[in-house]
């Protein structure tokens, strides 16, 4: 029996992305991530995950370069 898997998503506002903590962040890459596997494998468009994965490690790697100052 194979698991069904929910490409359903519904994009994060910008004001989401800045309210998310640092590990919210990272899980959402990692969900991310496994969206756009799955989508390969399913022969499903990943460009919508991916342009979202953007934005969420774009959030992130601000965030790193301000700690940093």
């Amino acid at each position: 029996m194979s698991k069904r898997f929910s490409f359903e998503f519904e994009p994060f506002t910008d004001d989401q992305l800045k309210a998310m903590s640092s590990d919210e962040l990272q899980l959402s890459l990692i969900k991310f991530k496994r969206l756009i596997k799955e989508a390969r494998k399913a022969g499903k468009p990943t460009a919508p995950f991916e342009v979202e994965f953007c934005y969420i490690d774009n959030e992130k790697q601000r965030r790193q370069r301000f700690e940093r100052r």
